[in-house]
């Protein structure tokens, strides 16, 4: 069992005493399920189930800025690294998987022991960039499974947020997953597939499919209510 070090001073700050309860455990329970880079493994239904209320990927917006979502299932705990082993340093053997693990999702820069060359500077401005992209964006691109011209895809999500015709992640994700499972998409290899930017102009989350998929799911629910 892994054991780690605790900050006993997060009971007196700010961010942390204005959490819910359920909020506090839900930093707890990721502070101790994350790896030993600071790697989540996300999986909200076990999260949901041992916390005892229901976990979205929006809760962690109420975590003051400390998880980065790297992709539909990883995530980073931004300060467990600092906190945990300070700075990293390449010639200390428990800081090696660690330091390969950060390198491996592009998070290393300021955890590590040393001095930057030019090159490395310029890489890790393209990797800033690179995180500095609209999360949700980047959780979309991950599930959908064309893909195809990712700049235009993504100056079309912009156009779409600024516009505030851009619906919850969780309703463009969960279209996005129905229709992965439909004749057309799957037919011949998935060549009716839309470009994402073109799915994104056509607003596919509004698919008819999608409504359907719901009623059943509602209808379902429904039938199970009335046998309970």
């Amino acid at each position: 069992m892994a054991k780690r070090f605790t900050d006993t001073d997060k009971w007196r700050k700010k961010w942390f005493m204005d959490l819910s309860m359920k909020h506090k455990l839900f930093w707890f329970y990721l502070l101790d399920n994350c790896d030993n880079a600071g790697i989540y493994d996300v999986n909200l239904s076990l999260a949901s189930f041992i916390i005892g209320e229901e976990i979205t990927i929006k809760d962690i917006d109420y975590l003051n800025g400390n998880v980065f979502v790297l992709s539909s299932d990883k995530w980073f705990i931004k300060k467990f690294i600092e906190f945990q082993y300070g700075l990293l340093n390449p010639s200390v053997n428990p800081h090696k998987p660690v330091i390969s693990k950060l390198k491996k999702y592009s998070v290393l820069k300021g955890y590590l022991k040393g001095i930057y060359t030019l090159k490395d500077k310029e890489q890790d401005k393209d990797k800033d960039k690179e995180q500095n992209k609209d999360e949700n964006f980047n959780i979309f691109w991950s599930v959908y499974p064309k893909k195809k011209s990712k700049g235009i895809a993504e100056k079309t999500w912009v156009k779409l947020k600024k516009s505030k015709e851009l619906p919850e992640i969780d309703i463009i994700i969960n279209a996005v997953k129905i229709q992965k499972e439909s004749f057309d998409w799957k037919k011949e290899a998935g060549q009716f597939i839309p470009h994402p930017s073109t799915w994104l102009n056509a607003k596919g989350w509004e698919n008819e499919e999608n409504k359907i998929s719901e009623q059943k799911r509602d209808l379902m629910a429904e039938a199970f209510s009335r046998k309970g």
